[in-house]
Formats: C-alpha cells, sequence, structure tokens
C-alpha cells in the first residue's frame, strides 16, 4: 500500500474516517446487517471498547446513568467507568435484558448497552417484544441505546435477525460494529454509526483523544470490504464455524452431558455451559481448559455485581474439529 503514496495521503486525514473505508462499511451495512446508513455517518474507531469509550464521552455527563447487562461484557463496563458513568447492572435472561427490571432499577439512565443479536456471556437473543419496549423506553425517557453488534452475522441453520438500528431507523439507536471478530482482533478496527446531526460531534471527539486510524489498515480495510471479499469470506467462516460448533457441543454431550447444561442459541462466536451437578469453581476449570489451549472463561466473572453466577463461556471458533 504505501508505495506511491503522495504527500497529501500521508498528511492528517478526516478523524471520522478514510471516505472510501466510510462508503464500503455502509454499503456493506445495508446489504448485510440492513443498517440503513449513509457514509458520512460512519466514524471509524480502534475497536469495540474505542466506540464505547467515545460513545460515552459524547452522549453523558460525568456521573450519569448507563444500563449494563448482567451478566455481560467486561471490557464495556470498564471502558464506561473510565467515562465516569455510573453503572446500572440490569439481569438478562434468555430473552434478552429485562426492560421492566432496568426501568425499575435506573428510569432515568441515559444510555443502556446491549448485544440484542448474540449477548455476551448468555448467547441471549434479544425477543422481539424487549426490543420493542427497549426502544419505547429510550424515547419516553429520550435515552439512547447503544447497539453492540460483534458477531451478528453469524448464525446457524436459521435466518439473519434485524438490527436494534433498523428497528429503531437510528434515532435513538448508534450501532457499533467491529471487524475483530469477522478478521482479526489484531486490526483493531472497529465502526460507530451515528445520527446525522450528532456526526461533527462524535468525529471532534475522535480527533480529542486518538485523532485518527493508522492510514494503511483503513485503505486495505476499505478495499476488501468493498471488493465484496469480506462477505464472501464471511460466508466461508458461517461454514467452517458451524461445523466446529456442531463438533464441540457433541464431544461435550458425549463425555460432560451428565455436568454440563449447554445453553446455545445457534448464534455467534461461544455458547454458555450452566453446571448441571456441583463441579469446583467455575475459575478454577476455566484456568485448566485455557492451560490447553481452549477458548473458554469463567461465568462468573462476567457479573457486575459479583453474583454467585457458575457456569463456563466456551468459544469453538478456534477449536478445528479433529480437536473437539
Amino acid at each position: 500500500y504505501w508505495r506511491g503514496r503522495n504527500a497529501a495521503e500521508l498528511a492528517y486525514t478526516d478523524p471520522a474516517g478514510l471516505p472510501a473505508l466510510r462508503a464500503a462499511i455502509s454499503h456493506y451495512l445495508r446489504a448485510y446487517r440492513g443498517v440503513l446508513c449513509e457514509p458520512d455517518q460512519v466514524v471509524v474507531v480502534g475497536g469495540t471498547q474505542a466506540g464505547i469509550d467515545i460513545t460515552a464521552r459524547v452522549l453523558l455527563e460525568a456521573g450519569e446513568t448507563v444500563w449494563v447487562e448482567d451478566p455481560g461484557y467486561g471490557a464495556c463496563q470498564k471502558a464506561l467507568l473510565g467515562a465516569d458513568a455510573r453503572l446500572a447492572p440490569v439481569p438478562v435472561d434468555e430473552d434478552g435484558i429485562q426492560v421492566e427490571a432496568g426501568e425499575q432499577l435506573a428510569p432515568d439512565a441515559r444510555l443502556a448497552f446491549v448485544a440484542p443479536a448474540h449477548q455476551y456471556p448468555t448467547g441471549a437473543v434479544m425477543s422481539l417484544e424487549r426490543r420493542l419496549a427497549l426502544l419505547d423506553w429510550a424515547r419516553r425517557a429520550a435515552a439512547w441505546v447503544l447497539e453492540d453488534d460483534y458477531d451478528g452475522e453469524f448464525r446457524y441453520g436459521r435466518p439473519p435477525i434485524s438490527t436494534l438500528h433498523a428497528l429503531d431507523q437510528g434515532k435513538r439507536v448508534i450501532y457499533l460494529g467491529t471487524l475483530s471478530k469477522v478478521l482479526a482482533p489484531a486490526l483493531r478496527v472497529g465502526y460507530l454509526i451515528v445520527p446525522h446531526d450528532l456526526h461533527e460531534t462524535f468525529a471532534a471527539m475522535k480527533a480529542a483523544t486518538d485523532r485518527q486510524m493508522p492510514i494503511g489498515e483503513q485503505a486495505v480495510a476499505a478495499e476488501f470490504i468493498a471488493s465484496g471479499r469480506l462477505a464472501a469470506h464471511v460466508r466461508r467462516l458461517r461454514t467452517l464455524y458451524g461445523r466446529r460448533r456442531e463438533a464441540l457441543r457433541a464431544a461435550l454431550s458425549s463425555h460432560l452431558g451428565e455436568l454440563l447444561d449447554i445453553q446455545d442459541s445457534g448464534a455467534g462466536l461461544h455458547f454458555m455451559a450452566r453446571f448441571a451437578s456441583t463441579l469446583p469453581a467455575d475459575t478454577a476449570i476455566a484456568r485448566e481448559a485455557q492451560r490447553r489451549g481452549l477458548g473458554v472463561r469463567a461465568l462468573s466473572t462476567s457479573s457486575p455485581l459479583k453474583r454467585q453466577l457458575q457456569g463456563l463461556i466456551i468459544g469453538f471458533a478456534n477449536v478445528p474439529q479433529e480437536r473437539a
């Protein structure tokens, strides 16, 4: 990429991201995630945590409250605390975040962080009823919803599920996406889809905190997406990961079926297993699994309220079928 670059191309660029990458992301999201957006709504960020941080800094005053899922994504909680937000942990069940509980706990919250397509770590897919209830609360409370669609491309044996952003038409929803799951975490390329009237403010905050993403990575990502290779790559991964998921589930059922209750929504890159009988602490089991090269984490570490949850978060994307 760097060969033949002129001086203008090596200067500071738009902090919201290279125009070519923003156009490619906009087209990709329209085609494959149903997110109707224009390039001038896209803000390129350094991954999911950077997107959370910038969103919190733009939308929140210090000390304002954010609904977070419980159990939930620990890195999100850290990013929000770093932006001086107050966390209101809201329980999650098989239908996603419990909106009524959130309204009772913190009705005046300014922001809700949710992963409706495949909640981390439970794997719950938010029901339509909950989605509508969440959007209704956001409208009534003049609050915002930050939708983390970190692995929404991956569903197995079932049709894709619509985004909250599409359901809301982007009125109260900020959409957060990433290339970490479909390509590689080391790229550190994510993106926010924000309303037109907030784009300049988000871009200014990006400039103030991080100036811009590296140009080379942006240019390569733009070409990869615009050429259609990302979409083809995701289709191949969906087939590969689906086979790995089935192989690992079968192996767990065969060897540990009486000990683990596998909760799998048929989406994403992980599923959750609750303990069906008394076992050692999930942290000890997770450490041993990690020592053996498996993508396993302890469920108990994902609760901001430190609830006594016991179980395992089991990733299957990095487990070849022959190792399952």
